[in-house]
């Protein structure tokens, strides 16, 4: 059975790092402990911002629902790193781009405010969600890059990882990561072309050994999908759980077995996909 989609994320608001004494909890707030997962997140989100810190310093907390109230707007998470707090709506708790958005607010530290666009949008720009109003606050996209080569999506080293190395439903909750990597190796900055009409960035394809098949691409909407420093490294973290759910392919749980884990980057599809055991 095939199935072909286009990715869409979850919609969500972002309060930045601003206040400059310990803010007052959202009415409802509750502490809560980090699943074992969001190490696994916040590993995902060190390796593509650059930045290190430690997660054990960071307090949780959970408001239940879809949205809060923060400073009259409703949002869905917020993070206030110079106090290292994180506080998220019940509803993004397992929400791997929300959550890990959060994160990258947490690892830029206290003295970054809003979101800089070379973070959201260009190193961790397929790591983390970003909004409209992330893209807004972000500013104008960057202009081509003076001397920038013209590039095919075949000339990158395109790549695929999927962690935890043996997932299971008792693993990490079941949570999996599997992350597309396209690398420029030409020593030259450059400007990918991607073919066709519809500008696919990211792509992936999963097939099991009951024959399933799922297809999911990712439109290349924002410019620094396509634009590669010289050695550059852009990535996309698609999030996925061992479940016991039979919905697969439309639902968003894995039953169980065994899985190719396909990835590409502008119909450029990375040699040798994973092939993962899924058990229980």
């Amino acid at each position: 059975m095939r199935r072909f989609a286009l990715l869409l994320p979850f919609i969500a608001a972002c309060g930045g790092d601003v206040p400059t004494s310990p803010p007052s909890l959202p009415f409802g707030a509750i502490g809560f402990t980090p699943p074992a997962f969001y190490q696994t997140w916040w590993r995902l989100t060190e390796a593509c911002s650059g930045r290190s810190s430690n997660m054990a310093a960071v307090s949780w907390y959970v408001v239940p629902g879809a949205l809060f109230e923060l400073d009259g707007q409703a949002v869905s998470g917020y993070s206030v790193a110079r106090f290292n707090r994180i506080v998220l709506a019940g509803d993004v708790v397992s929400d791997g781009p929300s959550v890990r958005h959060e994160m990258l607010h947490q690892l830029l530290g206290g003295g970054v405010n809003g979101h800089p666009r070379s973070q959201f949008l260009g190193s961790c720009g397929g790591t983390v969600y970003c909004s409209s109003s992330c893209i807004r606050d972000g500013g104008s996209a960057p202009g081509p890059v003076p001397g920038a080569i013209k590039l095919s999506s075949g000339d990158l080293d395109v790549s695929v990882e999927v962690v935890p190395e043996n997932p299971s439903m008792t693993n990490e909750d079941g949570r999996i990561a599997m992350t597309v990597l396209a690398a420029n190796r030409s020593g030259q900055p450059g400007e990918v072309a991607l073919p066709g009409n519809d500008g696919i960035g990211f792509s992936y394809m999963l097939t099991s050994d009951k024959g399933f098949l799922r297809l999911v691409a990712v439109p290349a909407t924002q410019p620094e999908t396509t634009r590669f420093a010289p050695g550059e490294v852009k990535r996309y973290v698609f999030d996925f759980k061992v479940g016991e759910t039979n919905a697969f392919p439309r639902g968003p749980d894995l039953p169980p077995g065994l899985y190719h884990f396909a990835g590409a980057y502008g119909g450029a599809w990375a040699p040798n996909p994973p092939a993962v055991t899924l058990a229980r």
